[in-house]
């Protein structure tokens, strides 16, 4: 009888154990579920207007996940959705169950007065959006960088640049002598050395000229030997060498398409530039825009500018976690 009861205790011990077990492995396992719960991860946020490097923006900014989650003027809240909007600049429905976080857009290389920067965030199970506008402080939507033009003859490029907006994100401890990017942002990971001297950073660059056309942006790194380029191939190449393009629209000469394209559906394929029959004002893009690869086309982005009210409106979507080695893992908790 002795025996028959330690077995049986035997057993009501294991199964203790294992309910317990499996109790606090669940409990683990559903902390995106339990109300409350919160969670914060570190970028930083630059505008041009009009140039390759001066820029306003913010150091250090904060996304915010769980229902008590900040939301203010460096928190930007993400709300978790179901219905995820289209990546096509135009500012759907679903947006309006973000919080509107205005972010104040300091000098932070030069000053090209963008004041003010609105940012939403929202998200899937895989994927993170955000919707970024502002007011463009010269009133010029400038999607026109470089572009060509003909005269007598010969082929000459403007001194244009183009309106940009770019998020920053940590990879791997970025930062330099002064600290870290986690603790003061983008002013001791890539200002000074424009790019980390320790660790790894993450750059999306959305540019108007060479990554709106197909809707991407570029997806970049930094780390202590410099800046560049994650792997893959990007969404424009140059077109050409001037004096002698590479490529012109199907139409041409005298088309002055704003965009070249190669490969991308429902667009007009560019076609080998041909010398004949040009005239003077005839124009043509200095790129040729093309869908991204690899690692390099990870980040989804497209842009719409107001004339009547001067603003860009920009949608960014990437995933959480590409799973390549050069892009930062956002986590939600």
């Amino acid at each position: 009888m002795a025996k028959n009861q330690k077995l049986v205790n035997s057993f009501l011990f294991a199964g203790a154990f294992l309910i317990a077990s499996l109790l606090f492995s669940s409990c683990g396992e559903e902390t995106s579920t339990i109300p409350g719960v919160s969670h914060e991860v570190p970028f930083a946020l630059g505008i041009t207007d009009n140039s390759g490097g001066t820029h306003n923006g913010a150091s250090l900014l904060y996304v915010t996940f769980g229902d008590n989650a900040k939301s203010d003027a460096t928190h930007v809240k993400s709300v978790r959705t179901n219905s995820p909007p289209d990546i096509d600049g135009s500012v759907d429905g679903v947006w309006s169950n973000a919080p509107a976080s205005n972010v104040a857009c300091a000098p932070m290389s030069g000053n090209n007065n963008i004041k003010t920067a609105t940012l939403k965030s929202l998200h899937t199970a895989s994927d993170i959006y955000f919707l970024v506008s502002w007011v463009d402080p010269t009133g010029t939507k400038n999607t026109r960088r470089h572009r060509y033009s003909y005269r007598n003859g010969t082929w000459s490029e403007n001194d244009e640049n183009e309106d940009r907006v770019f998020f920053m994100w940590d990879i791997a401890g970025a930062g330099d002598g002064r600290g870290t990017f986690k603790d003061a942002g983008c002013m001791v990971a890539c200002h000074g050395e424009m790019h980390p001297t320790r660790g790894k950073a993450d750059f999306w660059h959305w540019k108007a000229t060479r990554t709106d056309p197909v809707s991407y942006a570029d997806d970049q790194y930094g780390d202590s030997s410099g800046r560049g380029n994650d792997d893959g191939s990007g969404a424009y190449d140059d077109n050409g060498e001037l004096p002698v393009p590479d490529y012109q629209a199907p139409n041409d000469p005298g088309a002055n398409a704003p965009f070249l394209y190669l490969n991308v559906p429902g667009k007009p394929k560019a076609v080998p530039y041909s010398s004949r029959g040009w005239k003077n004002g005839d124009e043509l893009a200095a790129y040729v825009n093309k869908i991204p690869s690899g690692s390099r086309g990870d980040v989804y982005a497209k842009g719409k500018y107001n004339d009547a009210t001067n603003t860009w409106t920009v949608e960014f979507k990437r995933a959480l976690n590409t799973g390549h080695p050069d892009d930062a893992v956002i986590t939600t908790p």
